[in-house]
């Protein structure tokens, strides 16, 4: 593999899509700070639908029935910070401690960038 080069191929990720569970272990963001976690994928997909869990050095996001729940926000940010840290739309029914979180307005049920 060349540094900053895109090599198209599937690899050996399409034996790992294949899984029951599985699990992406990324960083939230790029090295120029750009989001990682998009609306949409500008990559061929060697699997659609395939992860189960994300795990990022800011929060765990599960995937579940197509959208993306924040399970936790690790120590050192905010929930803020991965909002803002994000592209695709993230719901927080499920974070621990949301209610202390967004006890000031019940409407949030998500949030989108």
């Amino acid at each position: 593999m060349i540094q900053g080069k895109m090599i198209i191929g599937m690899g050996g990720a399409l034996d790992l899509v294949h899984g029951e569970k599985n699990i992406v272990i990324m960083d939230h963001v790029s090295k120029d700070g750009s989001p990682k976690i998009k609306k949409e994928c500008s990559l061929p997909l060697t699997g659609k639908g395939v992860v189960n869990k994300i795990i990022k050095e800011r929060a765990l996001t599960e995937v579940a029935a197509r959208k993306l729940e924040v399970r936790e926000v690790f120590e050192g940010y905010t929930i803020q910070d991965v909002i803002q840290s994000t592209e695709a739309t993230l719901f927080v029914e499920k974070l621990i401690g949301w209610k202390e979180i967004f006890s000031i307005d019940q409407r949030w049920k998500y949030i989108s960038l």
